[in-house]
């Protein structure tokens, strides 16, 4: 098995740039892909772990092998090991346009982690990401924002249009370049990964796929088999997701957890007796008549937010975290804030969440490449979402009902998700091949993580692609939010013990004994510092077009 070494950065060029040379068209033609040295975006792992950065050429569509090509980077960061396995992990980010190679990748997922100790671990930035070229970024996105929440009569009022108009911009700047934006789907960014395993001389290696990359990996793992000697699913979005539907059904299944568990604690249950009564009475009553809500002392100046009940479910969601290293478990104030909600006090609530503002840029193309989402979104996922699917999903959750079946689906009312039907509208990639929306049959050994606070991908919507799965283990962190293995999410030192455990012998079950050691959470009315632990950062509707992204850095921040 060929190693690459760090010399190799030595002979990089010093940057990689958006047009490729014609003579890496012959690349392509070659049965082996090759590896091509390039400088690293500065430090991604500690000195004693060196690293090697490069791309291979592969086609921007493999239907047309003689056509464009694109470059799809990766970073080779090696074992401080001296004789590391020969079997190194393979690591996406996620998002799925949120760029792997950096610093934060290596210190979140990898720093401490035993289960990668003895391991090079190869960073991956897919197809139309990161310092992968082209990428697919949008900053038109970004700038709209501020002003789609201001404009109209409530916050995001005309979202439709102003994002509509940035979706446009970006779609024609990008196509003008000759992007296909078409190509930049799961199945060929499970392409890619092959490829660059084949450049690298690795004959197996430990898949790790986190969150939206879940696609990829899914589609990865159907398609090349026996490349892969296990992989790690951490909160998945599966291959075989109903888009947006799914997000739905676990909003609401993780409010109905919060309240059977404060029901089950006695301090709680008493302090907010019939508490989910309560709310999903106020859900449908705002539902059915949304309050306005004037914020008069926003700047730079006064805002009203229309307020409905699936709002109102997808803002507990997202406001409650169940804490980590660093970060208190916001859920006693929550509970307490909610329960005031509940009970006629829903407009001291929100003024206060939100303060003073103001909206601004959230730079999320600082991190996130959004066509590339916009591409996946809208070729793999939402084609498939029908009308009888979302009628059937109105009947199974009636708290969703209107907003499913608007015709501004999720970019409108209130919210600005541009990833929807009617974003897609702006983005028209066309439709994957039906089986790529098929449960994958694979019998390599996996570990399948979820978290049950994940308000992102919740249990419900990652056991999608157990049925499949015949040599799989599937463990849900009882007190974890989204992304398991991360340093900053609670009982992260269980997950990455379970997953060193599996690593070290696949084919076996991994030692899980260690999720009866992970202290319960409390519920009940706040405790002295947790008087002060709210989110002070606005509920996900209200802080732009990537609302996780900004809640994320909320959570982080320990605010």
């Amino acid at each position: 098995m060929k190693r690459v070494v760090a010399a190799l950065v030595v002979l990089a060029a010093a940057a990689v740039p958006t047009a490729l040379p014609r003579s890496e068209a012959a690349d392509v033609a070659q049965r082996l892909p090759a590896f091509h040295p390039m400088d690293c975006p500065g430090p991604i792992a500690p000195p004693d772990r060196p690293v090697d950065c490069g791309y291979v050429v592969v086609p921007e569509n493999r239907r047309h092998p003689e056509g464009r090509t694109i470059r799809v980077a990766a970073a080779v960061v090696h074992s401080a090991d001296p004789t590391p396995r020969p079997d190194p992990i393979v690591f996406m980010n996620g998002g799925p346009s949120v760029m792997t190679i950096q610093g934060f990748a290596m210190f979140a997922y990898f720093a401490g982690a035993s289960f990668a100790e003895h391991r090079d671990i190869v960073l991956i930035d897919t197809r139309g990401v990161g310092i992968s070229r082209p990428r697919l970024g949008c900053p038109e996105l970004d700038r709209a924002d501020p002003v789609a929440a201001y404009s109209g009569r409530f916050v995001y009022d005309r979202a439709p249009s102003i994002t509509g108009r940035a979706l446009d911009h970006c779609w024609d700047r990008l196509t003008a370049k000759g992007i296909d934006l078409a190509s930049y789907d799961s199945r060929e960014g499970a392409a890619d990964v092959e490829a660059i395993r084949e450049a690298l001389g690795y004959d197996q290696w430990n898949l790790v796929a986190l969150s939206a990359d879940g696609t990829i990996g899914m589609n990865y793992l159907r398609r090349y088999p026996d490349s892969i000697r296990s992989a790690v699913f951490d909160a998945p979005v599966t291959a075989n997701a109903e888009h947006g539907l799914d997000f739905f059904r676990g909003q609401v299944a993780l409010v109905r957890h919060l309240f059977a568990e404060c029901r089950a604690r006695a301090m709680c249950r008493e302090a907010y007796p019939g508490f989910e009564r309560a709310f999903f009475r106020t859900v449908d009553r705002l539902n059915q008549h949304p309050a306005l809500v004037t914020l008069p002392a926003f700047q730079p100046h006064p805002v009203t937010l229309l307020i409905d009940g699936t709002g109102l479910i997808n803002d507990l969601n997202w406001s409650t975290w169940p804490g980590g290293p660093g970060s208190a478990s916001t859920i006693p104030v929550q509970l307490k804030d909610f329960w005031a909600i509940t009970h006629g006090r829903l407009a001291g609530v929100y003024r206060r969440y939100l303060g003073t503002g103001p909206f601004e840029n959230p730079h999320n193309d600082d991190y996130s490449a959004d066509g590339k989402t916009m591409s996946v979104a809208c070729h793999d996922f939402l084609p498939f979402v029908t009308e009888d699917d979302r009628r059937e999903f109105a009947q199974e959750v009636p708290e969703f009902a209107q907003r499913v079946l608007g015709r501004q689906f999720d970019l409108g009312l209130g919210w600005n998700n541009w990833a929807s039907p009617e974003g897609c509208e702006h983005w028209p990639v066309g439709k994957a091949p039906r089986r790529q929306q098929w449960v994958v049959n694979s019998n390599v050994p996996t570990l399948v993580l979820s978290g049950t606070y994940d308000a992102a991908v919740a249990p419900v919507v990652v056991e999608r692609m157990l049925p499949g799965l015949t040599n799989a283990t599937y463990v849900e962190m009882p007190t974890s939010g989204h992304v398991i293995l991360g340093a900053f999410t609670r009982a992260h030192w269980c997950s990455r013990e379970i997953t060193r455990h599996f690593l070290a012998s696949p084919q076996d079950a991994p030692d899980t004994s260690c999720i009866g050691d992970i202290k319960p959470l409390y519920f009940g009315p706040p405790r002295g510092h947790q008087q002060r632990a709210s989110v002070s950062c606005p509920p996900s509707r209200w802080t732009g077009s990537a609302p996780y992204s900004r809640a994320w850095a909320c959570r982080q921040s320990g605010r």
